[in-house]
């Protein structure tokens, strides 16, 4: 079954990414629901109570939780131009980088119901 999302915002400057972060700073997701989609090559992350950060011009990424706690809040979004990294920070201990070949991240809302 296809979950209806729709846009609520879109980054492709590093200095917008605050924008993103003042909607979900604070908020949780799971590890375990974080997904990669090699033929769109996007990463999406489900995050309470009903957002979607859906990263594109996914290169590879790594995500290890070395706490195993499960549920993590975001706490920043970090871009690295150099080298296209993109660092999703938390409050506790998780290594989650994502490279990238341009920024292209947005912000899905789901649909009620």
């Amino acid at each position: 079954m296809e979950v209806a999302m729709s846009r609520v915002l879109q980054v492709t400057a590093p200095g917008n990414l605050k924008l993103i972060v003042n909607e979900i700073h604070d908020h949780t997701f799971d590890v375990e629901d974080v997904t990669f989609d090699a033929a769109t090559a996007c990463i999406r992350v489900p995050i309470e109570p009903n957002w979607v950060l859906e990263i594109a011009e996914v290169e590879s990424y790594r995500l290890v939780e070395s706490e195993g706690v499960g549920n993590y809040d975001v706490n920043q979004l970090l871009y690295s131009e150099a080298d296209g990294s993109l660092v999703i920070t938390t409050d506790v201990p998780l290594t989650f980088t994502v490279r990238v070949s341009g920024l292209d991240i947005s912000l899905l809302e789901l649909a009620d119901g």
